[in-house]
């Protein structure tokens, strides 16, 4: 069966505001580097990101 790339699971927050909140989020590896993105809860539809430069 093929992955979906980037990956998809349900964050559920457990700090902070968000807190029990499941949130939409996904994931893929770059390299050595691990790339999560979280949603706000109840989003739908592709999530987009840009580099983090920090």
């Amino acid at each position: 069966m093929p992955r979906a790339s980037p990956g998809a699971i349900t964050w559920i927050d457990a700090i902070g505001p968000d807190a029990g909140k499941r949130l939409p989020a996904s994931y893929r590896l770059e390299g050595d580097r691990f790339v999560f993105i979280a949603a706000d809860e109840g989003a739908r539809g592709r999530m987009n990101s840009a580099p983090c430069r920090g």
